[in-house]
């Protein structure tokens, strides 16, 4: 039988892929790892001389490893390859003992099933499956150990939905898309699938007629089931909420006790909608209320500095006066941070506590802050649902800001 006549095209376009390293953007349960265990499988049960290799597949999970050695085992016996039942086997090691499951191939060569540990993969020869990559707990540890493997002819699959924008799947696909790695990516998305046949796929297992409409109801309660995951489960689209940013209960722990944190929020829902001069009006009564009374407590004759990160996440800007202390050391009097704030009240914000501050930087006396419109990558804020460049509001050295008026 030809036996990728059962895969559908996207599974077929991965296992006929031969190079080196390959990588897989994925939806979830699109079928993904089936295929990979019918190219193992394919592999393994080949001798040397034309190309066979052993496979070693690791995961995160033990029942995905598991089921992927089942998988293998299918395939191996519905192509009649020579092999053994699936074995588990503990393999004695000096940092702990290591379950694994295996299949012996006629050819002389194995499928395994690994744990997602770097020393997995010692002493090893062959093929190297990273299944679900993003949710392994070392992800470049895990892909050094198996790029050693490439040496002596062997090849790496990394394999993953994604598990949000800064995980290192994610920045490892940015890599790749931007050059700086010499990899094949493949992206497959639910619509993809679904354009390749995958629900005709569903109903013929199922032994029901597939039809146009049924589809349709199937994709729309699959993307309702997953709610706000499904951009990143379905349609290979990173979350920021699920990468390892810190939380604020965690920062706050770190902080030191009795710094004062100001907390701005919008007097009204339509806020951003409102006229300039209103906004301006009722921010200063804020500053005047809030910010000013702080900015009266610094002590004079020291050096001031102010950090900002724009609109990070959850719509909050934070702005972080920083005083030089006699012995060189730094201290922080007071931190602004500004919840769904648009544009123009941050400036306006930021501006008011720079001009304030004594001493800021290199600035003479009797000279405004005027900074310099450079536009830094990477310098977003939201306010009230709008995206807005934050155009440089901190100049570039002091020299660019002491401008007088």
């Amino acid at each position: 039988m030809n036996e990728l006549g059962v895969l559908l095209p996207y599974q077929q376009r991965w296992v006929l892929d031969e190079s080196t390293v390959s990588v897989w953007e994925k939806s979830r349960r699109i079928g993904a790892s089936y295929a990979e265990a019918l190219k193992s499988a394919r592999l393994a049960m080949r001798n040397r001389d034309a190309g066979g290799q052993s496979t070693y597949y690791l995961s995160y999970n033990k029942e995905m490893t598991q089921q992927f050695v089942k998988d293998s085992a299918y395939w191996a016996k519905t192509f009649n390859a020579a092999v053994s039942d699936t074995e588990e086997v503990v393999l004695r090691n000096p940092d702990g003992d290591i379950t694994v499951y295996r299949i012996r191939f006629a050819s002389g060569f194995d499928i395994w099933g690994l744990p997602s540990e770097p020393r997995s993969l010692r002493s090893k020869q062959g093929r190297v499956i990273i299944d679900e990559a993003a949710f392994v707990d070392d992800l470049a540890e895990l892909i050094k150990a198996a790029m050693a493997l490439l040496m002596w002819g062997g090849s790496v699959s990394i394999l993953s939905t994604h598990n949000g924008e800064d995980n290192a799947f994610n920045e490892l696909v940015k890599d790749i898309r931007a050059g700086k790695r010499d990899y094949s990516l493949h992206r497959t998305t639910l619509d993809d699938a679904l354009a390749d046949g995958l629900y005709r796929k569903i109903c013929q297992s199922q032994e029901k007629p597939w039809t146009r409409e049924a589809e349709d109801r199937w994709r729309d309660r699959l993307i309702t089931d997953y709610g706000d995951g499904a951009d990143e489960e379905l349609f290979c689209i990173p979350n920021r909420s699920s990468g390892a940013y810190l939380t604020s209960a965690m920062i706050e722990a770190c902080m030191a006790d009795g710094v004062p944190v100001l907390t701005w929020t919008p007097p009204a829902e339509d806020f951003v909608d409102w006229s300039l001069t209103a906004a301006e009006v009722v921010t200063k009564q804020w500053l005047r209320e809030h910010v000013d009374p702080r900015l009266a407590e610094l002590p004079a004759g020291r050096s001031r500095f102010v950090g900002g990160d724009f609109g990070r996440s959850g719509d909050l800007s934070v702005f972080w006066p920083v005083t030089e202390r006699a012995d060189l050391t730094l201290a922080t009097p007071f931190v602004v941070e500004l919840r769904n704030c648009p544009y123009r009240t941050q400036q306006q914000i930021l501006f008011h506590i720079i001009d304030s501050l004594p001493r800021f930087g290199a600035r003479r006396p009797g000279q405004r802050f005027r900074p310099r419109r450079v536009r830094p990558a990477g310098i977003r804020a939201r306010a009230g649902g709008r995206g807005h460049d934050l155009g440089g509001l901190v100049p570039r050295n002091h020299a660019e800001a002491e401008k007088p008026d």
